[in-house]
């Protein structure tokens, strides 16, 4: 399904941006080809949009050149998070830190693999796959870290405390990405409407010929296709934005 290749290339670009040079070059040649997916790891069961409320804990873990963090909480509404479509998992998650400062003030950004560098498997578990709105081919899934051990290994990407002005990136990227996917969504089902109207025949003649079903396609049109004009806008000044 397209959206885990939008997802990855997203978590690329905010890897990319953000990383530390350790990261980037272990993690970032695979999820630019694909062989590996990415997601973004924000919600919570308790803060849905609100994420000044998440309780997930990274703890430091070592002085390693990758700055890993023993990580433990929920995280909840993550599309792509566990499926069979590439080798391995990369998960660009929000965090608290031990001392943190609260609110989103708090918030800091790290990188959880599902497979480790090693082949063993991270302490990261599917709970259940979510019943939502969106494209069906995506899993969307709550799930647990740490729950096994003594925390999933992740590793800090940024700032202490920066991870949501860095969060921003991926998730005005994927805003975009998403809004275009519904716009093409949209402008699929006008072409197929008016492919019935032209096949369509009522009273002897094709059904595109009545006004009304005229005023219906051109009110599709200018839906899908003005949807469409926002989307290019919106990246043009996400990439003026860089």
């Amino acid at each position: 399904p397209l959206g885990v290749f939008t997802l990855t290339r997203c978590a690329a670009d905010l890897l990319e941006a953000h990383g530390s040079e350790a990261l980037k070059k272990q993690y970032l040649p695979k999820l630019r080809s694909a062989e590996w997916m990415g997601t973004m790891a924000l919600s919570e069961p308790q803060a849905g949009s609100s994420l000044s409320s998440i309780h997930t804990l990274a703890t430091p873990c070592g002085e390693d050149s990758l700055g890993e963090y023993r990580i433990r909480g929920n995280k909840m509404w993550t599309s792509g998070a566990f499926h069979d479509l590439s080798g391995n998992i990369i998960h660009m998650l929000l965090a608290r830190t031990p001392g943190a400062p609260p609110g989103a003030a708090g918030i800091s950004l790290f990188l959880v693999p599902n497979i480790l560098a090693d082949g063993s498997d991270n302490d990261c578990e599917v709970i259940s796959l979510n019943r939502k709105m969106g494209h069906k081919a995506l899993s969307n899934c709550a799930w647990n870290l740490g729950e096994r051990t003594g925390g999933a290994v992740g590793y800090l990407v940024g700032n202490h405390n920066k991870g949501l002005q860095c969060m921003f990136g991926m998730m005005n990227a994927m805003r975009i990405e998403v809004g275009l996917a519904a716009a093409c969504l949209g402008k699929r089902g006008y072409q197929e409407s008016l492919l019935y109207a032209q096949d369509r025949h009522q009273g002897g003649r094709p059904i595109i010929e009545y006004p009304d079903v005229k005023r219906m396609l051109l009110l599709q049109k200018a839906f899908s296709e003005g949807a469409y004009a926002l989307c290019i806008h919106a990246a043009v000044l996400h990439d003026r934005a860089k």
